[in-house]
């Protein structure tokens, strides 16, 4: 999520709470994009301009200075982080289906096309993120994803994040986006399981059926065999599993023999997404090795789907335009791309298939199909 940064003043510690428009006297909602981060009795006053005189003379905690365009993105009701260095981080966007718990910065591989590189700096303090977690109650959001970096790195914090979401928000499906690497440890999945959330899911990845490629790509070598052994051991205790794949120049013309590989070796996965690549972080440096016009990958994606078919398994395809794609792989396409990054292109507004297409990385940038266009136009040429 995008970072907002304004003046702080009056702000001794980061407080998490749920943003509410600043009522006029009237009791009306006040014009001026002032808005107050509620937490208990206190609250922190925000502002796109200069904070006024009465909220200054007594000493209330608040942020001025916010630019017009940043204070934009906020919304009454999300659920936000802010710092004594003037941050506010959305933590919980009230009206996107797209949320989650970034949970660690670091990693313990080396992705080639990692759209967020690990870094050095500081975990986020687990009391903030319990807090947001205990204000998503409000919302009783559908879905809920914890992230990172490698979330298992957490440890006992994971834990402590998966037991809140039980509490608070029990009825929430909660993905857990990891490398599986971690969960090679039987004792440490036998306590996620031991939690007993009523809804969780192990988003996986898993790149190649060839462990040398999956270990090039993800720059750690042994890393094949131990997600393979953190997979059966979330099947050992009867998880729910997706396995992910990134499309890439390096495995693309593997997909039909990974498809096949899941099919005999990993029979208790409940789901495949095969997804586009976001050319950002890692993977805008390697965009020598990595980029290729998603259209070339078009035929290898069918081959993969047509062999899924015949086998009864489900697949879906994740960040790929409806125009690249043969018509039969519509039906399995997703709208996956995060609210706050999607975008889309001025071919897209004459096509027929808008409202179901995807769009794009807006993080990606002029990296994109050079075969775009509208479905219309398509079927006009045809």
């Amino acid at each position: 999520m995008e970072t907002i940064k304004g003046d702080s003043h009056n702000l001794s510690s980061p407080v998490v709470g749920l943003l509410q428009k600043k009522k006029s006297l009237l009791g009306k909602s006040d014009e001026s994009n002032v808005f107050i981060l509620k937490k208990a009795d206190k609250g922190v006053y925000i502002s796109n301009g200069p904070m006024s005189e009465d909220i200054k003379k007594k000493n209330l905690p608040y942020i001025e200075n916010i630019p017009l365009q940043k204070i934009s993105l906020l919304k009454e009701g999300d659920i936000v982080l802010a710092t004594p260095e003037g941050q506010l981080n959305i933590i919980y966007d009230s009206v996107s289906r797209h949320n989650c718990i970034f949970a660690t910065n670091r990693c313990n591989l080396k992705c080639v096309m990692c759209p967020q590189p690990p870094s050095s700096e500081p975990d986020p303090l687990i009391d903030t993120q319990m807090a947001a977690i205990k204000l998503m109650a409000l919302h009783k959001p559908e879905y809920l994803a914890i992230t990172g970096g490698e979330p298992t790195l957490l440890g006992p914090g994971l834990l402590e994040l998966i037991a809140a979401c039980k509490k608070y928000i029990p009825a929430t499906g909660l993905v857990i986006l990891t490398n599986g690497k971690n969960l090679r440890k039987f004792s440490f999945v036998k306590e996620i399981v031991e939690l007993q959330h009523p809804n969780i899911q192990f988003a996986v990845p898993l790149y190649s059926d060839d462990y040398s490629i999956h270990d090039k790509i993800v720059g750690i070598e042994g890393s094949f065999f131990e997600t393979i052994k953190g997979l059966h051991n979330l099947a050992l205790f009867g998880q729910r599993i997706e396995i992910r794949t990134v499309v890439l120049p390096q495995n693309a013309s593997r997909l039909v023999n990974l498809a096949e590989f899941i099919y005999r070796n990993l029979t208790f996965v409940s789901h495949m997404a095969f997804m586009g690549i976001e050319i950002t972080g890692m993977a805008r440096k390697n965009a020598d090795i990595l980029w290729q016009d998603p259209v070339i990958y078009a035929n290898d994606l069918e081959k993969a789907f047509r062999y899924l078919q015949r086998v009864d398994m489900v697949a879906s395809i994740y960040n790929f335009q409806l125009c690249i794609l043969p018509e039969k792989l519509w039906p399995f396409c997703r709208k996956s791309i995060s609210d706050w990054k999607n975008g889309y292109v001025d071919e897209c507004s004459k096509c027929a298939k808008n409202n179901d297409c995807g769009g794009f990385f807006t993080t990606s940038g002029a990296y994109r199909s050079r075969e775009i266009k509208s479905i219309e136009q398509q079927i006009n040429i045809c």
